[in-house]
């Protein structure tokens, strides 16, 4: 199992590939599968989800939503993404 701890992208950057582009970077260089890479990003219900449009991100990659998991520090809910590399 491969983690994602942290993806941020610049709101000026979003929408052209940016983020997209630096995961298939870091899958290319550092995953040996076959396994799988989980990250954690907002619940459905977390006022950040729509904003950020995380969930959204992570599907398009390839990413099916999981369990949820601990609430964040401040306190909105989270989820877990999974995808299968072979």
């Amino acid at each position: 199992m491969y983690h994602v701890h942290w993806l941020v992208v610049s709101e000026k950057a979003r929408g052209q590939g940016v983020g997209g582009a630096l995961m298939a970077d870091a899958v290319r260089r550092f995953v040996l599968g076959p396994g799988s890479i989980e990250v954690v990003t907002f619940g459905a219900d977390h006022p950040g989800a729509v904003a950020s449009g995380a969930r959204a991100f992570y599907e398009r990659l390839g990413f099916t939503p999981a369990e949820a998991t601990d609430p964040g520090p401040e306190g909105g809910s989270r989820q877990v993404y999974r995808r299968s590399v072979i």
